[in-house]
């Protein structure tokens, strides 16, 4: 049984090198997670086999048989067989064989929703037909084996019409009884494959590790006193109920201490802010209030002292979706600069026809020299009108937005909400005279004529 284990354990190796040397890294995934589900199948598949050793008292294979040998009746012949004894063992090893296997519904390892082809989709040809031969060969094995262990092996009725020591009786009927418990779990493993769904992953893992590996560790211990108190003459009316009753005491604090969804999360944030490194500085130490957040005509800022905040560094036209920034930055003269550093805003335009007030120029700048106003009516007579150049866009020396003069601004409210409009080109268009503006219906009335133009 050691022997058979290791061998058990080989598999592993193979999935994980396949997918490992196919230079993908979509048959990587694939064997990693095949490695993920061989593991975690490993530990409940060897307690299982653990139980019947524990009824069999001995790790020989041969010792297993004999102890499940044909007693002569139906009744006592198969009362000798494991099964009844480690029905739970059982049932742990066929789920344990068909995960191990990569039988539906454990076939993640080569799930063609998820993973294209699982370990082996590099391999065409002979290769992947080794692959699958080597698979379903592994299932007969794990058959012939929970038959062995859990099934009595070869035993079985002998014909009674025949001699109990001639050649059919000793030889043909053994390997027909094998045979036939054989064909029956394979029946069972694609009748499995037939009705049950596919699991996800998380149910997969879930399964191994909070239920399979739990239960087995726990029927392992009520075996144990079972077989023990049998033995040591004990009164099994006693033993057995005190037993099962011990075990789901044990898995119910074993399931009470496992984490719920969201648990892990909410400790992790915990820890987190118990933790937490302490800052014994800040930077800055003042922090400068935030403009407020307005999505009208931008402006670009100055300093206290006069200079400019823009130094061209050109982000906020990298950011732009609408593409309606355009800067160039130019070096900074040093007998007259125009923004501290080396580099200021040499030109600076913003197309109005394309943007979008999405504000993210005004998150990317990193001297807070643009930001948005209150000032949100627009109405240009031509294209160009639309485009607004830096000499256009700059406060004043009192950090306020310029009024140009074809700007309508509401003389008793703020600077910051009066609506602005351009209805009339800065050029000077006669044909513009004494128009009704776009925003007439909020009673900003008629435009007197502007200088350039007619009077």
């Amino acid at each position: 049984m050691l022997w058979l284990l290791a061998m058990s354990g080989l598999g592993l190796y193979g999935v994980l090198l396949a997918g490992w040397s196919s230079g993908s890294k979509y048959p990587l995934l694939g064997s990693v997670r095949a490695s993920a589900q061989l593991l975690s199948y490993e530990a409940a598949f060897s307690l299982a086999v653990v139980g019947v050793l524990i009824q069999s008292g001995t790790l020989s294979t041969r010792g297993i048989v004999t102890g499940q040998a044909w007693t002569g009746n139906w009744i006592h012949g198969l009362g000798q067989w494991y099964v009844r004894p480690a029905i739970v063992a059982f049932v742990i090893f066929l789920i344990a064989a068909i995960a191990e296997t990569n039988h539906p519904p454990f076939d993640l390892v080569e799930a063609e929703q998820e993973l294209v082809g699982g370990f082996h989709t590099e391999y065409t040809g002979i290769r992947f037909a080794i692959f699958f031969l080597a698979e379903f060969m592994n299932v007969i094995t794990m058959s012939a084996i929970a038959v062995t262990l859990f099934l009595g092996g070869p035993s079985g009725p002998k014909l009674g019409f025949l001699d109990a020591t001639g050649t059919i009786n000793v030889w043909v009927m053994p390997v027909f009884w094998f045979m036939l418990k054989l064909l029956v779990l394979l029946y069972g493993t694609v009748l499995i494959r037939a009705t049950l769904p596919r699991l996800r992953y998380d149910q997969l893992m879930d399964l191994g590790w909070k239920y399979m590996i739990e239960v087995a560790f726990l029927w392992l211990m009520v075996s144990g006193v079972v077989v023990i108190g049998r033995q040591e003459g004990w009164n099994l009316w006693i033993v057995v109920p005190a037993a099962a009753v011990g075990a789901v005491l044990v898995y119910l604090v074993l399931y009470a201490s496992i984490a719920k969804p969201g648990e892990l999360r909410e400790r992790e944030q915990i820890r987190r802010q118990v933790f937490r490194p302490k800052l014994t500085d800040f930077y800055p130490k003042e922090k400068s209030p935030k403009p407020e957040r307005l999505h009208g005509r931008h402006v670009l800022n100055r300093y206290e002292d006069g200079m400019e905040k823009c130094i061209g560094c050109e982000l906020c036209a990298g950011v732009c979706p609408a593409r309606c920034i355009y800067v160039r930055g130019a070096d900074n003269p040093p007998d007259a600069p125009v923004a501290p550093g080396e580099r200021y805003g040499f030109v600076y335009e913003i197309n109005y026809l394309r943007c979008i007030h999405c504000d993210m120029c005004v998150e990317a700048c990193p001297t807070e020299a643009i930001t948005e106003t209150k000032q949100f009516e627009f109405a240009f007579t031509n294209r160009d009108d639309a485009i607004y150049t830096k000499d256009e866009l700059l406060v004043d020396d009192e950090g306020r937005a310029r009024r140009l003069p074809w700007e309508l601004w509401l003389g008793n409210e703020d600077d910051q909400t009066s609506g602005w409009m351009r209805a009339t080109s800065p050029s000077g268009d006669a044909g513009y005279e004494g128009k009704v503006g776009w925003s007439a219906e909020l009673g900003f009335g008629i435009r007197p004529p502007e200088k350039g133009q007619s009077e």
